[in-house]
């Protein structure tokens, strides 16, 4: 327990987006434990652009507006900055969809993928709240296939569950996103951002998406951390450079701190942030 608390204090203290509210997030952290012991019921709480997110007690996901006034903050910033309006999402592995929520401005449109039963359903009410009548979730994960995969879950509401390789778990329906891309009649050029947070299965989701990425060069892509070799061979091959950022939302071109980093970006020739990379 001890543990825990510890590293509960260290990711409030640590977030960037906590300045000025470090104490009365700690305070909500501690009620919000409390909360959920005795009560234990879903609350609808305000994300910092105004988009409303219930918080499943259930789910250590909706620490994502408890413990810190905004989830993964480096990333949504430096993506708040870069990313043009009006363009269109693909959210791979949106579990609750807080990253489609708190980029929702962006996008005139966007695919959400989530193959969890609770987590999708979790998706849907989000969407529905938000009357992000244009955001559709869809009950499938992504793969470099059309077909039926085995699906690990790993508890209620888990941001870990994962396609296994292993005679485990469930079926669930995996689409490429290229197929899906065609099937809901979107035009590359106007994808300007991907998030990949598939659990080890991104390099596989990458593999899936050989049209988009020959066809649009002005993409942006971030991804959760895995395959690092495989995922730069394959992004070099199409002209894409990685990169990483730091809390601060710099950028970092380091190959080591690159493989190292909890997530990082690619991004095409065409995108303005290309330039400033070596």
């Amino acid at each position: 327990m001890l543990t825990i608390l510890t590293g509960i204090y260290k990711y409030i203290i640590s977030s960037p987006s906590n300045k000025g509210q470090k104490i009365y997030r700690l305070i909500l952290a501690f009620l919000w434990q409390i909360y959920k012991r005795i009560v234990g019921l879903p609350l609808i709480s305000k994300l910092d652009n105004g988009k409303l997110f219930i918080l499943y007690p259930q789910s250590t996901n909706s620490t994502a507006n408890i413990y810190v006034r905004t989830y993964e903050s480096e990333y949504i910033f430096f993506l708040r900055k870069f990313l043009p309006g009006k363009g269109i999402m693909l959210d791979i592995g949106s579990h609750m969809g807080i990253y489609s929520l708190l980029l929702a401005d962006k996008f005139k449109t966007a695919l959400c993928l989530e193959p969890a039963e609770d987590n999708f359903n979790a998706l849907q009410n989000n969407l529905y709240l938000n009357r992000l009548s244009e955001f559709y979730p869809i009950k499938a994960a992504a793969s470099n296939i059309n077909g039926l995969m085995n699906f690990l879950t790993k508890g209620a509401f888990s941001g870990i569950n994962t396609i296994t390789d292993m005679e485990e778990g469930v079926k669930v329906q995996t689409f490429t996103i290229d197929y899906l891309i065609d099937h809901h009649k979107l035009d590359c050029s106007e994808i300007t951002f991907v998030k990949i947070d598939t659990e080890g299965h991104e390099y596989n989701v990458l593999q899936g998406m050989s049209v988009l990425l020959s066809r649009n060069k002005s993409l942006l892509i971030l991804t959760e951390n895995s395959s690092y070799v495989e995922m730069k061979c394959l992004y070099e091959a199409y002209g894409f450079k990685m990169f990483a950022i730091d809390k601060r939302g710099n950028i970092i071109t380091i190959d080591n701190v690159i493989a190292n980093s909890y997530n990082y970006f690619a991004v095409g020739p065409l995108n303005a942030i290309f330039k400033d990379l070596p």
